[in-house]
């Protein structure tokens, strides 16, 4: 048993104590710290002259993560040769055409589109259009919107006819053995059992040859739609069908799902 220092304060009570501690202590402890103690083999080994260091592993397989930029690069993709305030252009005929195939585009007439107008500026000056551009940036969304209602590819787009019937439809899935999340500008089911996946595409061309440019924008978004294809596929969808629909130049390719 130890004792305590004479000149602390368990110093001063041991001779009343001690004998109390003793009774109570158990033999237990001791043993116990008796066994805790561990000693150390300090005998030098060696090793044989026949020793040889082992074999180095395999080399660790690892693959270079994807920049942040790609992951963008669904969202830059149709801008990447626009300026801002055509992005923004895109942005509010994207949302109205949303609103046309929700409400039916029956109910949506030239008047109609011209009573907007002034919707359309706030939301253009509200995404940062400066004013001096914004009464052109007006006239290109309300283009863009006639266009789809006296063109009958934009009626048959948009008809309420079609079944399973999606807008602005966020789908997430695998993609190159990478989570990805993409949004559908518009998908149904035609009465033929097909399954579309249309995007929007407010592309301008002031050229003569229209058909060139539009084979230009099919090779140009193909993967684009194609990752969408995919991912649909991954929900059970077969029978897809894709297509490019641009109501700035009353514009339209399609394929099938490869």
């Amino acid at each position: 048993v130890c004792v305590p220092q004479s000149r602390s304060l368990l110093g001063h009570l041991w001779p009343t104590v001690k004998t109390v501690y003793e009774q109570h202590m158990s033999t237990e402890t001791d043993k116990a710290v008796e066994e805790s103690v561990v000693v150390i083999n300090q005998e030098t080994k060696r090793l044989t002259e026949q020793w040889q260091l082992p074999e180095l592993p395999d080399e660790v397989s690892w693959q270079k993560p994807q920049d942040d930029k790609a992951e963008h690069e669904q969202t830059l993709i149709e801008f990447e040769w626009a300026g801002e305030t055509a992005k923004h252009i895109g942005s509010v005929v994207h949302g109205a055409i949303q609103c046309i195939a929700e409400q039916g585009i029956e109910k949506w007439t030239s008047d109609v589109i011209q009573a907007e107008k002034k919707v359309f500026d706030i939301a253009l000056k509200q995404l940062g259009v400066s004013e001096n551009e914004r009464e052109g940036a007006v006239r290109r969304v309300i283009q863009a919107l006639e266009n789809i209602i006296n063109d009958e590819r934009g009626n048959w787009i948009l008809s309420k006819e079609h079944d399973k019937q999606k807008n602005e439809y966020a789908i997430t899935g695998m993609f190159d053995n990478k989570l990805t999340n993409a949004i559908l500008d518009r998908t149904f089911v035609d009465k033929e059992g097909v399954r579309w996946i249309i995007d929007y595409k407010t592309s301008r061309h002031e050229g003569r040859d229209i058909d060139a440019f539009l084979d230009q924008e099919q090779e140009r978004y193909q993967e684009q739609l194609e990752k969408y294809g995919y991912l649909m596929k991954q929900l059970g969808e077969d029978n897809i069908r894709l297509g490019l629909y641009f109501p700035l130049l009353n514009g339209w390719r399609e394929w099938a799902m490869p």
